[in-house]
């Protein structure tokens, strides 16, 4: 009929994940520049001085040893926060992304588990999506990394980055979708299907050469 228009309803594309998550980026790094940009002129945000606000919420997060340091072990004493000299080394290796595979030799009792425990604490809570498997000869003793790490999120569950979603003792999930979980590494367990974006073999010396290469590799995202 003359004079009458019609409109077609538009289709718009649903949001990919991936879309969905650079804009949750950007809005927050907005929302953090306009409280910078409004605090400026008092050199306070939240009534934190600004040196301390760009450590606490920065810096600290950029480089894992000063993160674990200073937020998975602050609840400990002051003498017992710093990591030791082999922790350390292992800690930036692990969480250097150019390094696609690291190996480390450790005696007993010189801060393994601790150091495991606390680079998989920096990694699920600072990357979003991020699935570690922390695989063993026995599961019992990937749950022990599981419960070191446990421990640090749970005493400082204040000055993470995001909610602890889920936190059993094989398996810790954060509000960012990402996890940690302990995997057996015995030939019997049947650990087919799995899939993560970091594998750590403790006690790879007691895995078989062919659980390794033909069962836990193949995991690797």
């Amino acid at each position: 009929m003359k004079g009458m228009i019609y409109k077609v309803p538009i289709k718009h594309k649903e949001e990919t994940p991936t879309q969905a998550l650079a804009k949750d980026i950007q809005n927050n790094l907005s929302v953090i520049k306009d409280d910078i940009v409004a605090s400026s002129k008092e050199n306070v945000i939240n009534g934190e001085e600004l040196d301390d606000f760009i450590y606490h919420h920065f810096l600290n997060r950029l480089d894992p040893v000063e993160y674990c340091e200073n937020v998975l072990r602050h609840h400990l004493p002051e003498s017992r926060q710093k990591l030791h000299e082999n922790q350390t080394a292992l800690i930036r290796a692990v969480c250097n992304p150019k390094l696609k595979q690291v190996a480390g030799m450790m005696s007993r009792q010189s801060g393994k588990t601790e150091s495991i425990s606390s680079f998989c604490g920096f990694l699920i809570d600072n990357y979003p999506q991020m699935r570690v498997g922390v695989f063993t000869p026995r599961l019992q003793q990937a749950e022990v990394s599981i419960g070191r790490l446990s421990t640090f999120f749970q005493m400082n569950e204040d000055r993470l980055n995001n909610k602890i979603v889920k936190l059993t003792k094989d398996r810790i999930e954060l509000s960012n979708k990402s996890y940690v979980t302990a995997v057996s590494a015995s030939d019997q367990s049947n650990i087919e299907g799995l899939t993560f974006d970091v594998i750590v073999l403790d006690e790879a010396q007691k895995v078989s050469d062919y659980t390794f290469s033909e069962r836990i590799v193949p995991m690797g995202n």
